[in-house]
């Protein structure tokens, strides 16, 4: 026998120790191997796979939202193709195996019901793009937050207060959910103020539109406008309507403005009215 030939059955009685012998189960060393080999080209591709979508974004091929999801489904697809290759190389017919689980899977899937719901989810998520990295949303409680992470069973959120939340993905396909960039980046807001009675309202709209302009996040690509809309008890009710990309700070944005709207009210004198009521005592005795 040739050193190459000793070699190499040294080396086939290397990998064929046993590992773990049972009468359905049969683990050598060279399914370790295979093992490690799996690992290390899924951790490959799903390198190469980021790097190929970080750079067709890098290059406004995609939106970042759009190359998040694709990412997420890919990598998924991969993790399941290697799973199977393992599963297949210790000799199981994949097919028989799940079948065979199947109804044990049907009886753990009412124990973790909520769980396999949230999967599903995550997957519409994906597939649907209703909600996408980076969207501002607002969920059924008021809490508002940008989405920076989409995972299969949750999603992560940054709320304005820079708290990051976990929300399972079923609370988006469940309940009622806003997505303020959805269609654009671009919102429209509102800020109500009142005036006195007598007040100049042509002047009023023209120093609320100042106002407005004056703020470096109100959008330039639609003008702001200024609707008189009703004659209140003590005050004329005014609405003033910008467009700002600044959805996620917009409360900061709000604030500026009514610091602007202040200062030219007092230049212009024109006066916010507070409530009044008048109180009538009746003195008159018994």
């Amino acid at each position: 026998m040739s050193f190459s030939e000793s070699l190499g059955f040294k080396f086939n009685r290397i990998l064929n120790i046993k590992i773990l012998l049972t009468q359905n189960v049969k683990i050598y060393l060279y399914h370790l191997l295979i093992l490690y080999l799996i690992i290390v080209g899924t951790k490959v591709l799903i390198i190469l796979l980021e790097f190929s979508f970080n750079k067709r974004y890098k290059n406004e091929d995609l939106e970042k939202g759009k190359a998040h999801s694709f990412y997420l489904i890919a990598k998924y697809f991969i993790y399941v193709i290697a799973i199977t290759i393992f599963v297949e190389s210790l000799g199981f017919n994949v097919t028989i195996l799940i079948a065979s689980l199947s109804a044990l899977l049907i009886g753990v899937g009412f124990g973790i019901q909520d769980v396999f719901k949230d999967l599903v989810s995550g997957f519409i998520i994906l597939f649907e793009r209703t909600i996408k990295v980076g969207d501002i949303v607002e969920l059924n409680n008021g809490i508002i937050g940008r989405v920076s992470k989409i995972r299969l069973r949750s999603s992560v959120l940054i709320t304005r207060n820079d708290v990051e939340i976990i929300v399972p993905n079923s609370k988006f396909i469940i309940d009622n959910i806003i997505n303020w960039t959805l269609n654009s980046p671009i919102t429209r807001h509102y800020i109500d103020v009142g005036v006195a009675y007598g007040s100049d309202v042509r002047l009023v709209e023209s120093l609320l539109l100042t106002a407005a302009k004056s703020s470096a996040d109100v959008s330039e690509e639609v003008s702001p406008s200024v609707q008189f809309i009703d004659f209140a008890d003590s005050a004329l009710q005014f609405r003033l309507f910008f467009y700002s990309q600044n959805n996620f700070r917009i409360e900061k944005t709000k604030s500026d403005i009514r610091f602007q709207i202040d200062k030219l009210f007092r230049e212009n004198n024109i006066q916010i009215p507070f409530p009044q009521r008048v109180i009538h005592l009746n003195t008159k005795n018994d």
